[in-house]
C-alpha cells in the first residue's frame, strides 16, 4: 500500500469512527461508507476539473498544517501514547532531505527531514532516530541531562564539540553528558544528538544557567511542584488557573470541567470536582469560530466569557460575546447570555480575548478589527483606511435578567497592538507593542472609557516577527506587585519577569530562569494567584510520562518573595455606644477580615440602646459614611471606625456635606465613575464588561496629542 493510500485509509477510518459516535442504528451503518477518495490540493467538489496537482512549496505556512495535522491524527489513532512520545516518533521518523531550508548557509530545521507519517505510526516506534525535547543543566557538577526519545547510545555535541557521555537510560528517555564550565553563562547553546545507527542529527538549543556570581538571576529548572493537575478523562492538562477568595479553581477553556482546591500547598491537597461551565448554545444557521472560555473571579462568583466570531447572511463577521456566572456557594452556573453582538465586516477578525476583575467590576477585552475610512489629522483633503478600536461597556440590568449595554468607538494609542489586558491594584493595563517592536503599558481610564499610552516599558525585550508570537503566547498573571510574564526565554532576561510600575514609570524586571519555557523542560500553560501565592500549571517533560497529567508549580522562594499578593485586610472598630463588624465574600463577618483585592466589603454598625450611629470614620478622622451599613470595593487595607452618640445628640455640624451617597440609593452614584476607597458607597458591586478591539494602524499623531490619563 502506498503511503498516500495509507494516509487516506487512516484519515477515513478516524473520520468514520468519530462520526459514528454521533449517530446510531442505520445511520451508523450509512456513515461507515464515507469516502475521501477524492483528495488533492485545491480540490473542492471532487470533479477532475477542480484538481490542482501537488506542487513543491516550503516555509512555516506549509509545514505548520502538515505537522499539526499529522500530530493530531497520531493522537486520535494512538490514544494510549503520551504527547511527548508522539512528538518523539514524529520528529524521529522523518525522511532525510538532501536539500533543506538554510539561512546564511546554515540548515535551520531540527531534523532536516520530511514527515513520514506511516513510519511514525509503526507498531513500536523503535525505528525512530534520536531527538531531544528538554535539558536539565547542573552547573555545580558540570553535567547536563538531555530528555528525549531514542537516545540510547546516541552521540552528543555541545556547540559543535563532542561531549563525554556520563550515563543514559536503558529505554532511551534521557542521556547525561559532561558540560564545559564556559557553557554555564546564562545563554543558549546548541546540543546536537546523533543517532548511533543512522547517523541522523537532531539539533536543539537550550538556555544554560549561570555557574556563579552573586548578582546572577536564578537559573535551572527550579520550580517547586506542589501537586498534580486534575485528570479529567485523560484530557491534556491545559486548564485555566483562577484565583479566588477561597482558593484555586482549575477551569477548562472548552467548558468540560471545573475543579477546586482550597490550598494547593497544603499537605495532601486534592482537587474537588465542581459543576462544569459548559459552553454557549450554538446557532447552527451561523458559521462561527469561538475563542476559548476566559475566567475571572469577583465577589464570591466565577465569570466565564466566550467571544464568538459569527458569519451573517451578508458575509460579515460579527462578534458575539456570551457570559455565564458561577455561584461558588451554590455550585451552580447560570445559563449563558448573549451580552452583545458587535457588528463587523467581511475582513473582521477576532484578535484577542481576556477577562479580569478590578474595583468591583469585571472587564473583558475582546478584540475585533473593523475597517473604517478616516480623515488624516491636519490634512482634511486626505483620507486613509485603518483598523479602529471598538468599545463595549455593560453591567447587569436591574432585574437581573440580562445586561444593559452601551457600545461606542474609541481611539487607542497609534500603531499599538495589545497582547493582553490585566487588572492590577493600580488599575486596568494593556500590554501593547508598537510598530518598532517596543513594549508599552497602555493604561485604561475607567472614568472616561479611554486608553492612553503609559509609556515604553523600560528594560523589556525589543520584539521582532518571531519573538512577538512568543510574547503573545506567554502566560501573563496579575499579582500585587505587577504582571508576571513567563513561559518563554528572553535573551539575557531569563524565562520569568515582572512588569511593574514605579515612580519612574513602567519597568521590565528579570526574576530569573526557572525552566518555565517548553524548551527548558516544563511547558507552562496557565497561571493564577490565590492565597497570596503564584501558581503555575504546566507539563513537566521529565516526569509527566503519561501525558495526561500535568502539575501545579510555584516559583522558588527567593523569586516568590518579590511578589506581593492580592489580599487586603478590612477592619471595623466601634467607639462607645455600639458594635461594628465587616463582612467580605466567602468569609465570616468579624472585626478583621481578609478581602481579595477588588472584592466588595460591607461594614455594619449596631448602636446600643439609647445610642445612635453617627458615622463611619477612616484613620484620618474623615467621615466616610453616615449610614450604618456601608459597602465599597477594596483595593488596599481599609480600617473604619463606627462612632455613636447618645440618641438626643446631633451629628457634628458641617459633616453632612461630606457624606457620600447612601448605600440605600446606589443610583446616586455614577456607575461609570470609579470611587476612592474613602468615597465609594455602592450597595452592591457593579459588574461591568468592556469589549475592545485594538487597531494596529491608528494615526501616530493622535496618540502624541492625547492627554495622559492616570490609572484608576
Amino acid at each position: 500500500m502506498r503511503r498516500s493510500e495509507l494516509l487516506c485509509k487512516l484519515l477515513g477510518d478516524a473520520r468514520n469512527r468519530n462520526r459514528r459516535r454521533a449517530v446510531s442504528g442505520d445511520d451508523a451503518s450509512m456513515m461507515a461508507g464515507c469516502s475521501i477518495e477524492n483528495v488533492g490540493i485545491g480540490r473542492i467538489t471532487g470533479d477532475e476539473s477542480d484538481y490542482v496537482p501537488y506542487a513543491y512549496m516550503s516555509g512555516t505556512s506549509m509545514a505548520a498544517p502538515v505537522a499539526s495535522g499529522s500530530y493530531a491524527l497520531m493522537a486520535s489513532l494512538l490514544p494510549n501514547k503520551n504527547p511527548l512520545e508522539l512528538r518523539g516518533r514524529l520528529l524521529g521518523t522523518t525522511d532525510e532531505m538532501k536539500i533543506s531550508p538554510t539561512v546564511y548557509g546554515q540548515r535551520v530545521t531540527a531534523t532536516d527531514g520530511r514527515i513520514n507519517l506511516a513510519e511514525a505510526m509503526s507498531a513500536d516506534g523503535q525505528s525512530a532516530n534520536a531527538n531531544t525535547w528538554s535539558a536539565s543543566p547542573d552547573a555545580e557538577n558540570g553535567v547536563t541531562v538531555l530528555h528525549g526519545y531514542a537516545l540510547k547510545d546516541a552521540l552528543v555535541a555541545i556547540d559543535g564539540e563532542p561531549a563525554k557521555i556520563v550515563d543514559e537510560a536503558d529505554d532511551g528517555s534521557w542521556i547525561a553528558v559532561e558540560t564545559p564550565a564556559a557553557t554555564f553563562d546564562g545563554e543558549q547553546h546548541r546540543f546536537d544528538a546523533t543517532d548511533a545507527e543512522t547517523g541522523r542529527v537532531y539539533k536543539a538549543a537550550y538556555t544554560m544557567p549561570v555557574a556563579e556570581g552573586p548578582d546572577a538571576p536564578a537559573s535551572g529548572i527550579t520550580l517547586e511542584r506542589v501537586m498534580d493537575a486534575p485528570d479529567f478523562e485523560g484530557l491534556a492538562p491545559i486548564g485555566s488557573l483562577v484565583g479566588a477568595a477561597n482558593g484555586t479553581y482549575y477551569a477548562d477553556p472548552e467548558g468540560a470541567y471545573l475543579y477546586y482546591c482550597a490550598d494547593p500547598q497544603a499537605k495532601g491537597a486534592t482537587w474537588e470536582q465542581r459543576t462544569a461551565p459548559g459552553t454557549p448554545p450554538e446557532d447552527e444557521t451561523l458559521a462561527h469560530v469561538s475563542a476559548a472560555l476566559e475566567y475571572a473571579y469577583l465577589n464570591g462568583s466565577l465569570f466565564g466569557f466566550c467571544a464568538r466570531s459569527e458569519l451573517d447572511d451578508e458575509g460579515n463577521r460579527d462578534q458575539a460575546v456570551y457570559a455565564a456566572t458561577y455561584s461558588i456557594a451554590d455550585d451552580e452556573w447560570t445559563p449563558y447570555q448573549l451580552v452583545e453582538r458587535i457588528e463587523g465586516d467581511a475582513d473582521s477578525a477576532l484578535i484577542g480575548f481576556s477577562v479580569s476583575a478590578y474595583a468591583g467590576k469585571v472587564y473583558c477585552y475582546s478584540g475585533i478589527t473593523t475597517t473604517r475610512t478616516i480623515e488624516i489629522e491636519g490634512d482634511p483633503n486626505s483620507t486613509t483606511t485603518v483598523r479602529v478600536a471598538q468599545m463595549m461597556w455593560a453591567q447587569p440590568s436591574a432585574n437581573g435578567s440580562g445586561f444593559d449595554v452601551a457600545q461606542f468607538e474609541s481611539g487607542v494609542t497609534a500603531g499599538m497592538v495589545l497582547y493582553g489586558v490585566l487588572a492590577l491594584p493600580e488599575g486596568v493595563v494593556g500590554l501593547g507593542v508598537d510598530r518598532s517592536g517596543i513594549l508599552h503599558a497602555v493604561e485604561y481610564d475607567t472614568a472616561s472609557d479611554t486608553w492612553s499610552d503609559g509609556g515604553a516599558i523600560a528594560g523589556s525585550p525589543v520584539f521582532d516577527s518571531i519573538t512577538i508570537a512568543d510574547f503573545a503566547n506567554a502566560v501573563k498573571v496579575s499579582t500585587g506587585s505587577g504582571i508576571v510574564v513567563t513561559g518563554f526565554s528572553w535573551e539575557g532576561l531569563g524565562d520569568t519577569s515582572l512588569i511593574a510600575h514605579n515612580e519612574d514609570g513602567w519597568e521590565w524586571n528579570a526574576l530569573g530562569s526557572f525552566g518555565t519555557s517548553a524548551s527548558e523542560g516544563i511547558t507552562i500553560t496557565a497561571g493564577g494567584m490565590a492565597n497570596d501565592a503564584l501558581y503555575l500549571a504546566g507539563i513537566d517533560a521529565r516526569t509527566d510520562a503519561d501525558g495526561s497529567k500535568g502539575g501545579i508549580f510555584m516559583l522558588p522562594s527567593e523569586a516568590a518573595a518579590q511578589l506581593a499578593g492580592l489580599s487586603c485586610t478590612a477592619s471595623a472598630s466601634a467607639g462607645e455606644g455600639g458594635t461594628a463588624e465587616v463582612r467580605a465574600p466567602l468569609a465570616e463577618a468579624g472585626e478583621n477580615v481578609t478581602v481579595r483585592t477588588s472584592d466588595t466589603a460591607t461594614w455594619t454598625a449596631t448602636p446600643a440602646q439609647g445610642y445612635a450611629f453617627t458615622g463611619w470614620y477612616d484613620a484620618s478622622g474623615t467621615l466616610v459614611s453616615a449610614h450604618a451599613t456601608y459597602a465599597m470595593a477594596v483595593l488596599g487595607d481599609v480600617a473604619l471606625e463606627a462612632r455613636f452618640s447618645p440618641a438626643t445628640e446631633q451629628p457634628p455640624s458641617g459633616e453632612e456635606s461630606q457624606e457620600p451617597p447612601s448605600i440605600e440609593d446606589p443610583q446616586a452614584n455614577d456607575a461609570n465613575e470609579p470611587k476612592s476607597l474613602a468615597a465609594t458607597g455602592d450597595a452592591t458591586p457593579l459588574f461591568a464588561l468592556i469589549c475592545a478591539s485594538v487597531c494596529a494602524t491608528a494615526i501616530a499623531a493622535y496618540a502624541a496629542r492625547a492627554a495622559r490619563r492616570r490609572i484608576r
